[in-house]
């Protein structure tokens, strides 16, 4: 399973990056924007899917501006 999600950014090209605060605490967390083909992605670098163990990147598709 996680094999499949991390091979999504395999291939692409980082286009920026920025540090992004979270809205409850003002820490912040690093996003990179990964381009594959005509997709954008957010890859957030957090410590795992629940918030509680070892690192982890969530992936979603971008949006647009």
């Amino acid at each position: 399973m996680l094999d499949e999600h991390y091979k999504q950014l395999v291939g692409g090209h980082i286009i920026h990056f920025e540090l992004q605060p979270d809205q409850d605490t003002g820490e912040e967390w690093p996003v990179f924007l990964v381009q594959i083909g005509d997709k954008q992605l957010a890859v957030f670098v957090s410590m795992d899917p629940e918030g509680n163990g070892p690192g982890h990147l969530d992936i979603i598709e971008a949006r647009r501006s």
